[in-house]
């Protein structure tokens, strides 16, 4: 569509933000406001999530959103696209255990120490 205008944002300070666990903290939600309200000079109908770290705050810009941009502007989670994609990967490659079986590895650069009790808290895992 030629006359679609994308619109790009980094937002930097949510990877700490989220890494620290502070999901629906005041700050996320303020820091999510301030990312928002640069927005306002376009006339966005729809806002792409592009990170792995978004889905856990989708709160915070879903709130804003509907405060900051147009009413009806359209969410979309792209970690559900990146997980439709692997799928299709692993099924080409017939690499896909069947649902409930196999074993998932979390690999960070990070300091494991202080990543660990994050990770198991998002992803609501008694142990990772």
């Amino acid at each position: 569509k030629p006359d679609v205008q994308v619109v790009s944002k980094a937002c930097p300070l949510f990877v700490p933000l989220v890494e620290e666990g502070w999901l629906k903290d005041p700050i996320t939600m303020e820091v999510a406001r301030r990312y928002l309200e640069e927005l306002l000079q376009y006339d966005i109908d729809t806002l792409i999530l592009g990170c792995t770290h978004y889905p856990f705050i989708k709160g915070a810009f879903a709130r804003n959103a509907k405060r900051y941009l147009r009413g009806n502007c359209t969410l979309i989670d792209g970690s559900v696209g990146t997980v439709r994609q692997l799928e299709r990967i692993l099924d080409r490659y017939k690499l896909r255990n069947p649902i409930g079986t196999g074993r998932v590895e979390f690999h960070t650069s990070g300091n494991e120490a202080v990543l660990k009790p994050i990770f198991e808290k998002l992803l609501k895992q008694d142990k990772i």
